[in-house]
């Protein structure tokens, strides 16, 4: 592999976002790193996935399905908030547990919606989610049913994914975190970070501190390279799950799948070099903002100024955070 071949793979290989809760269209730096990339997004709100196939780039479509386990349909519990829809029922006896929460569980009507599996769809047309490289999930307590139905995605082309985790069941007999995560481990990736969101219990006034309940986050999981290493026919995921995991912070992995490859002979001297350039590329960048916060420090009033810019950072990210009202009900961390 010439030191160029790498850039190459990455502004020609056709990457494709699988996004299954697309209401609010594609939002990943994922998309810019492989120009030549896929966004298959599906969204059971027709209304909704239209506008977003109205903004739609080349290479970009949405479709007014539902996923889960198998072919069928399935009712949507329409919520006063739209951003709750789910195919399971809302529990309003836990969302009434926590401030902030009470108005989301209430559903205003149900409707029935075409519901498929990812795999139907790679199997029907493999060329739209046949090489389905990173998948999103964020289907309010269906999750588990969404990867049920992918087990082929999932052993043999996905590399990463996102998925949106509870920790207490909002919705009626949904699958917790522990399900989902047993899944993931049993097709071969491994967790990597985990967002978590808590909230206050009713009742509770938020000028007294309280960490609050763990009630939500986002898992990301990343494909366990070695399972990829014993098929030579997996050397273009290698490299993408090497590119994934350099984007998403975890260079350090990228480095391991390296190791992987040039020990079993996968690839050679030059992909390494490339590599290993762009991770330095990586710390060099990392020390550039060291050195400004070193000069800021230096200067009269520094220390008091990024004192103050780390306890407004801690507020807006530690903290609890407000979706629609001014009192505070969520915390992040």
């Amino acid at each position: 592999m010439t030191t160029s071949e790498l850039q190459e793979f990455r502004q020609n290989y056709p990457f494709t976002y699988v996004d299954a809760g697309a209401r609010w269209g594609p939002k990943s730096n994922l998309l810019t790193l492989f120009p030549s990339s896929k966004w298959v997004g599906f969204e059971p709100d027709p209304t909704e996935c239209a506008l977003v196939n109205s903004k739609a780039q080349a290479g970009w479509r949405c479709f007014p399905l539902a996923l889960g386990p198998a072919h069928g349909s399935q009712p949507l519990y329409v919520t006063r908030s739209a951003d709750w829809n789910s195919l399971y029922e809302p529990d309003p006896q836990v969302f009434s547990q926590f401030n902030g929460l009470e108005d989301f569980h209430y559903v205003e009507h149900q409707c029935q919606v075409p519901v498929t599996s990812l795999d139907k769809l790679a199997f029907s047309d493999p060329h739209l989610l046949g090489n389905a490289d990173y998948l999103k999930l964020d289907v309010q307590g269906a999750e588990a049913d969404v990867l049920q139905g992918a087990k082929t995605l999932l052993a043999k082309s996905l590399v990463a994914v996102e998925v949106e985790v509870e920790f207490l069941p909002l919705y009626k007999r949904q699958p917790l975190f522990d399900q989902i995560h047993a899944m993931m481990m049993d097709n071969g990736f491994l967790l990597f970070d985990l967002t978590r969101n808590r909230c206050i219990r009713s009742g509770f006034t938020a000028d007294i501190e309280t960490r609050g309940q763990l009630i939500w986050g986002d898992a990301l999981y990343l494909k366990d390279f070695r399972s990829l290493l014993l098929e030579q026919t997996r050397y273009h995921k290698l490299l993408a799950l090497l590119l994934v995991a350099k984007e998403l912070g975890f260079p350090d992995y990228s480095l391991s799948v390296l190791d992987g490859m040039l020990t079993s002979g996968v690839a050679n001297n030059n992909l390494g070099l490339e590599v290993y350039q762009a991770v330095t590329d990586l710390r060099m960048t990392q020390r550039r903002k060291t050195r400004l916060v070193d000069t800021v420090a230096r200067v009269p009033y520094g220390r008091q100024l990024l004192r103050r810019l780390r306890q407004a950072i801690d507020n807006n990210y530690g903290r609890i955070v407000s979706l629609s009202y001014p009192e505070y009900y969520f915390r992040r961390g």
